[in-house]
């Protein structure tokens, strides 16, 4: 991005072309010549001396750092992404992709910017862009619970400027918090899961135990026992975020109680289970990424969070005047969940048999219809 910053001086915009150290070494140059030259001249020449030397100031690049600039449009809207991670991360892909494509179809009405960072380094690249060019942005949009604290510590000091903030959530006024209604995916993993199930047991192995990971595990039972009620559903947690040995031993214990299809939902302890799901034979699932092509053999489908369609919409609310702050969620209905083999023409073949996925994309169709509510 541009080091570039705006000022307002007068009635007009000027912008700061170059950096301050460099306006300083020069003005200091030329200071020191001014002192220079009214010590060695007779007094009355020193005022046109003087003149002399600040006439000569736009060769030497101090009145060529302030470029005046004609305002921007106020219809044009100013919109910075933020991507958290790599760019060939799925989601940070699908986001840069979904403003490219909101800004394509805005006939010029939107000016991109985009920016990545580490999670560590969101801070200061939220503190950056607000404060060398304060109030350019329209909208900066940034996703992940690593960005709930820099935007609340940033926010504090530019409350006026916008946020879209995609799988998190941020309860400033300032702030459009845009959340995935996961419980929908689970169900329909869990429809998936008992459909395929030859023994009528189907198992998950969660993270941790909390509220927000049960609601998910409930979800998933709950789409099992939808479309086969007499199915069981076994479940077992790691206790951690991040450890595949233990995920992988709970799958092969779940396996060993004649589960035959079970759910991955350990966070960084998820290759634990398809580790396992390859040396029991049993089926599983990918959860917000399309994992199939790593084992599209046991990996049978995955749901994926797709976040460019939730872009897509608020750039268009930016630009009509639209967009609000508060919590908003986004599911199947709008694209930003899918179920990866039925979305996907063109995905990899795997294992799950037709007749099942079939009748999944009928939970689906209800799902999305409102005929059928996941918890």
């Amino acid at each position: 991005m541009s080091r570039t910053e705006s000022c307002a001086r007068d009635h007009g915009e000027i912008r700061l072309v170059h950096d301050w150290s460099i306006f300083a070494s020069r003005l200091t140059d030329i200071g020191s010549l001014l002192i220079c030259l009214v010590k060695r001249a007779p007094r009355l020449m020193a005022l046109p001396l003087v003149l002399c030397v600040l006439a000569c100031a736009p060769g030497c690049g101090i009145v060529s750092m302030l470029e005046p600039r004609t305002p921007p449009s106020p219809t044009v809207k100013r919109v910075l992404v933020v991507a958290c991670g790599p760019a060939e991360d799925p989601f940070v892909r699908s986001m840069i992709a979904g403003a490219e494509k909101a800004r394509d179809e805005a006939g010029g009405k939107i000016e991109l910017a985009i920016e990545t960072a580490e999670e560590r380094g969101i801070e200061e690249t939220l503190r950056l862009a607000t404060a060398r060019t304060a109030g350019r942005y329209d909208l900066i949009v940034t996703h992940s619970a690593a960005a709930v604290e820099p935007i609340k510590k940033v926010s504090s000091a530019h409350a006026r400027q916008q946020f879209l903030l995609l799988d998190a959530f941020c309860d400033l006024s300032n702030v459009r918090s845009a959340l995935f209604r996961e419980t929908e995916g689970m169900f329909l993993l869990g429809a998936a899961a008992a459909l395929t199930s030859k023994t009528g047991r189907v198992g998950i192995v969660g993270s941790v135990d909390v509220p927000s990971y049960l609601r998910l595990v409930a979800a998933y039972e709950q789409g099992a026992k939808h479309v086969r009620p007499a199915v069981t559903c076994i479940d077992s947690y790691v206790g951690s975020f991040s450890d595949p040995a233990r995920a992988g031993e709970l799958s092969a214990s779940l396996s060993k109680r004649n589960a035959d299809v079970i759910m991955a939902l350990a966070d960084e302890g998820n290759p634990g289970v398809f580790a396992a799901a390859k040396d029991r034979q049993f089926y599983t699932f990918g959860t917000w990424q399309d994992l199939c092509d790593q084992d599209p053999k046991h990996i049978i489908a995955s749901v994926i969070k797709n976040p460019g369609p939730i872009v897509v919409g608020a750039l268009k609310m930016l630009v009509s005047g639209e967009l609000a702050p508060g919590r908003h969620t986004y599911g199947l209905k709008e694209g930003a969940l899918e179920f990866c083999l039925i979305t996907r023409p063109d995905h990899v073949k795997t294992s799950l048999p037709p007749a099942v996925l079939a009748k999944v994309e009928e939970v689906l169709t209800a799902i999305v219809a409102g005929e059928v509510k996941a918890p």
